[in-house]
């Protein structure tokens, strides 16, 4: 499906839109190979920017949708970071659309899209799911053919978000088993008090159950909820009250020996 990108947004190109009407426009795939794909990257467009005119074409390869200027900018800019080959980014990289969201009787949000060069589909599905309790950011959509990450939420949650993705998104050759990686600084979610957000490198965790029942005693023995196992680099990451995080990390210094 190699077709030409057409943007047929409706007195939007020129600018003439007002930000409260409702522009409508078409996009046609110019990358993008499968229906698959296609349907993919149009839930990610539509759910990102809240879309909620949206039909798909996937025989033409193109997104017919409709919305407001800041909805049809946020959508295109999107589309066009989504529309691209299955090659892998050779270095992990982050893009963030220029202007920031406007939320109604909220904090302004800005969306994000990490290009991830080395964690595989696995590594890429653990990394989603357990951004999504860690941050508290409900919008964030994965793409494993493109091994892309897209994210929507306040500054700060997206922040955090790329420090995890980046610290598991390292060649095997950098990873130190035995070690742990802290976020700099503490984190704050509605209604919680400060937390810590680390990423454990275990030593001895030599199969995914092993690496399960770490997880496991970390939340019944520490009383953290919000750990995760990452299974290739067998880590694991968590987001707890200085106190828990330190019965955590005694976990697994007990835990994680030869043979356990």
């Amino acid at each position: 499906m190699k077709l030409a990108l057409m943007v047929l947004f409706v007195g939007l190109a020129l600018g003439q839109t007002p930000a409260g009407e409702i522009g409508r426009g078409t996009l046609v795939f110019s990358h993008t190979e499968t229906k698959l794909e296609v349907q993919t990257i149009a839930k990610i467009v539509q759910q990102t920017a809240a879309i909620r005119d949206l039909s798909v074409d996937t025989a033409a390869g193109t997104l017919t949708l409709s919305g407001t200027s800041g909805q049809m900018a946020l959508a295109e800019w999107l589309f066009h970071e989504l529309d691209r080959s299955a090659t892998p980014s050779p270095a992990p990289a982050t893009h963030e659309f220029g202007v920031p969201v406007r939320v109604p009787g909220a904090s302004d949000e800005v969306v994000k899209v990490f290009y991830l060069a080395y964690a595989d589909k696995q590594t890429l599905n653990d990394i989603t799911m357990a951004l999504r309790p860690l941050t508290d950011i409900t919008r964030l959509f994965s793409c494993d053919t493109l091994r892309i990450l897209v994210a929507r939420g306040t500054a700060d949650r997206t922040v955090v978000a790329e420090w995890i993705i980046h610290e598991l998104d390292q060649p095997p050759s950098l990873i130190k088993p035995g070690t742990a990686h802290a976020y700099p600084l503490p984190f704050r979610l509605t209604g919680r008090s400060e937390d810590l957000v680390k990423v454990f490198y275990l030593a001895h965790a030599d199969s995914d159950q092993v690496l399960m029942n770490m997880v496991q005693a970390i939340r019944t023995i520490a009383g953290v909820s919000r750990v995760y196992p990452i299974y290739l680099p067998r880590a694991v990451v968590l987001c707890a009250s200085a106190d828990q995080m330190a019965r955590a990390e005694r976990v697994m210094r007990d835990r994680d020996q030869p043979g356990k």
